[in-house]
């Protein structure tokens, strides 16, 4: 099994932490405990951060879109390409090897790139989603510590790399969760206006957790 999580009194701040050149990223802190609540639904919640991935930058660059496929769960954006695609986890390929969690304390796959763009992968205890385009071409060596502001991201005004709260923290002042185990991940996304000049469609849902083993079970099942 590959890299167990460790836990760890970490300084807080808005901004990304630098990560040195070969040197692996952190695990997360301990989690939060999860609230109980229907299988599979969204649940608003007032004043409760959600952990998970989601990109401001990425769902407005790739609005309308959405990655159904289990094996190519990431919504992504190929620079080469000009396009937005869908990818498989980066730790499910890494050099040949496939790199799975399966502490139940850290059973998230999560991924980074040091400033050389090295990918390392680590073992999470809170749910994961996020962008190879981002993490490694815009913000590589860069990664974001603080609890409240989790999600590393683009800033395409400011032309720099920030750490923002999840985006279903800010939809009308309701903070979403997902309480299904099954389903831990918030996901946020955008759908086009409804009408010509009108304001996206902003989409929280709650999705399965990256797991490659999983994955390959449900093929041989078929």
């Amino acid at each position: 099994r590959f890299g167990s999580s460790r836990f760890l009194h970490r300084p807080r701040g808005p901004s990304p932490v630098r990560v040195e050149p070969g040197t692996a990223p952190q695990a997360c802190p301990h989690p939060r405990a999860m609230m109980k609540a229907a299988i599979g639904a969204i649940v608003p919640m007032v004043g409760l951060e959600q952990a998970a991935g989601n990109s401001l930058y990425l769902a407005k660059l790739c609005r309308g879109r959405v990655c159904t496929d289990p094996k190519m769960p990431l919504l992504d954006y190929d620079r080469q390409q000009d396009a937005c695609i869908c990818r498989g986890h980066p730790c499910w390929d890494a050099d040949g090897q496939t790199h799975t969690c399966s502490t139940p304390e850290y059973p998230h796959l999560r991924f980074l790139y040091d400033p050389m763009r090295k990918l390392h992968c680590d073992c999470s205890a809170r749910p994961f989603l996020s962008s190879v385009f981002i993490s490694k071409s815009l913000c590589a060596g860069q990664r974001c510590e603080q609890d409240d502001y989790p999600e590393l991201d683009w800033d395409e005004e400011k032309g720099e790399c920030v750490c923002r709260r999840n985006p279903c923290s800010h939809i009308e002042g309701v903070v979403h969760s997902c309480p299904d185990s099954r389903f831990p991940i918030l996901r946020y996304r955008e759908e086009d206006p409804e009408t010509a000049g009108g304001e996206p469609k902003k989409i929280c849902e709650c999705v399965a957790r990256l797991d490659h083993a999983r994955h390959m079970e449900m093929d041989q099942e078929l």
